[in-house]
């Protein structure tokens, strides 16, 4: 990815991307409801330079529940889902030389912080396509009171410094067996 920004030093903002390798593992424990377990091993390139001779590694585990509500009552096409794990990484270590202000954290994805992340979500299987509906968080780790600076200097709560998301879309399966 690459970002231009006027207010830092390296106007240009780049980095090569990152990798993800994992794999998940459930079962069914009563009717309708199944957990299990997600595990990717993370790998970040180089922040700032075309090459890979800085990198970092991570682990992000999460147990995963799915209630399926179709078998308790099948006229209702819906699947809850909840997920909650941490992200471990070690991108803070990525960038020598100088201390990043926010915006450059934003543009390298770097975090100082492990992660508690946590997502809910809604899914309706219809014939045709599968509208969803998913919400996550994820809330910084051991963080001192006055450690997160914002983009203008000042000191950030750590309720302002949880990324968030809404998704809203929808699966449709135009091939049979291909989502």
């Amino acid at each position: 990815s690459a970002n231009t920004s006027s207010r830092s030093s390296p106007r240009l903002l780049q980095t090569l991307g990152d990798l993800a390798l994992g794999g998940k593992v459930s079962r069914q424990w009563r009717k309708g409801l199944y957990a299990g377990l997600d595990l990717r091993l993370l790998s970040f390139a180089s922040v700032g330079r075309q090459d890979v001779s800085g990198y970092a590694f991570g682990i992000a585990p999460s147990a995963l529940v799915t209630y399926d509500v179709r078998q308790a009552a099948p006229r209702v096409p819906l699947l809850a889902h909840a997920n909650l794990g941490f992200s471990f990484d070690g991108t803070g270590g990525l960038v020598t030389g100088h201390t990043l202000n926010a915006a450059e954290e934003f543009a390298f994805r770097v975090n100082r912080y492990n992660r508690l992340a946590g997502s809910v979500g809604v899914e309706a299987p219809l014939p045709w396509a599968t509208p969803f509906l998913e919400y996550n968080l994820a809330a910084p780790l051991g963080v001192e009171q006055g450690s997160l600076i914002g983009p203008d200097g000042s000191a950030v709560p750590v309720a302002s410094a949880m990324p968030q998301s809404l998704v809203v879309g929808a699966k449709v399966t135009a091939v049979k067996d291909l989502t």
